[in-house]
């Protein structure tokens, strides 16, 4: 496989690897399949809405999503309140 030159700022006779042809295919067909699937739209409905998570006066907070974005890492700040 070549190397691709590139400038870098570190050091003047730095190269970098291109990437991995077989790793960007499985990329390439991974974003096809969410988004023929629409599964990336409700993976991005889901990351806006960690933006805004917080426990709201009329009860109408997904105490259950909150609870598994918390417990599986993916919600890593304290959760507050709206009037």
């Amino acid at each position: 496989m070549s190397r691709l030159l590139a400038d870098s700022y570190l050091t003047d006779d730095q190269s970098i690897e291109p990437p991995s042809l077989r790793l960007l295919a499985i990329h390439r067909a991974s974003a096809h399949i969410l988004r023929r699937s629409r599964v990336g739209k409700y993976i991005n409905n889901i990351l806006r809405d960690m933006e805004g998570i917080g426990v709201r006066a009329d009860a109408s907070t997904e105490l259950g999503r909150i609870m598994k974005l918390r417990l599986g890492g993916w919600l890593d700040r304290a959760v507050g309140a709206h009037a």
